[in-house]
């Protein structure tokens, strides 16, 4: 989606019911605007601010500082701004590093009782002789 630059991205919203018909960017519940090819990946985590509404963790991996990852509040209705619903975020550690191309939930890794989160950033290079090495980044849950 190229929205206030080319290949900005978004990420459409549709909640539960029936599933008929084609949808596009003006029939969805939401859509949630943002930029570096926001919603390269979407994962579902779950009630991560316990508001009863399940979340979305939101890849942007060609921001402009090497990628992004959002944690957006899944009570969302309308055209709203990442800004709007994010409620945290993640930034690369190098530009390149391409973070947010691939997330996910995984388990309760610190054992806290909260599931925790994952990042890949593949092009992390982990010295100057390998580059694009890749990592991957365990985001705590809250």
């Amino acid at each position: 989606y190229d929205g206030a630059s080319t290949g900005s991205g978004a990420v459409l919203v549709q909640y539960g019911g029936s599933w008929t018909g084609t949808y596009t960017i003006t029939s969805v519940d939401a859509v949630i605007y943002g930029d570096g090819a926001l919603g390269t990946s979407v994962n579902l985590p779950g009630d991560i601010d316990g508001d009863g509404q399940a979340d979305l963790l939101l890849g942007a991996p060609t921001s402009v500082i090497g990628g992004l990852v959002y944690l957006a509040s899944g009570d969302v209705l309308g055209s709203v701004t990442l800004t709007d619903s994010q409620l945290a975020s993640w930034s690369a550690e190098a530009s390149g590093d391409a973070l947010g191309t691939s997330i996910g939930g995984v388990l309760d890794l610190d054992a806290d009782g909260i599931l925790d989160l994952a990042a890949a950033a593949p092009g992390f290079d982990t010295t100057s002789a390998r580059t694009s090495a890749g990592k991957v980044y365990v985001l705590p849950g809250y």
